[in-house]
């Protein structure tokens, strides 16, 4: 299914019931920290670690600012837990953070023996500078 999305001409507004999903809810947290204004998230009942690891995540780093995603410079350390889409989409906004910003991308265990080396190849082949460590976190300069 191809799906055309056109540039929007003002600002967006709505409001839209998010099913529970530990995945979609993920994206509406990405999709609100890019966001020009501040959004309201509210989820229906209990919001599982994986969210919660990737709000505080997103958190700790800021909202898209000026073309970068935060202001700040400071190296910061996103712990994502078990949660394998929110350590996905945090390896790919450390990558949008301002230059000269380093950022370490980790969990537990598990989820660092996950393979994660296609989406880093793939960032990488759009210039993101990456590495993976030996415990399987990957830092990523900005």
């Amino acid at each position: 299914m191809d799906l055309l999305v056109s540039e929007a001409r003002g600002p967006v507004e709505g409001r839209r019931v998010v099913p529970p999903s530990k995945s979609l809810h993920q994206r509406a947290l990405v999709l609100a920290h890019l966001a020009d204004t501040p959004t309201r998230i509210e989820a229906a009942g209990e919001v599982g670690d994986d969210v919660q690891s990737l709000a505080r995540s997103l958190d700790a780093v800021g909202r898209w600012t000026n073309g970068a995603w935060g202001e700040s410079r400071e190296s910061r350390s996103l712990h994502l837990g078990l949660g394998a889409t929110g350590f996905r989409f945090a390896l790919a906004a450390a990558t949008l953070r301002p230059s000269g910003a380093r950022t370490l991308v980790t969990g537990r265990q598990p989820l660092l023996e996950r393979p994660h080396g296609d989406l880093a190849r793939a960032l990488e082949r759009l210039g993101a500078k990456i590495k993976r460590r030996h415990s399987g976190a990957y830092r990523v300069h900005g």
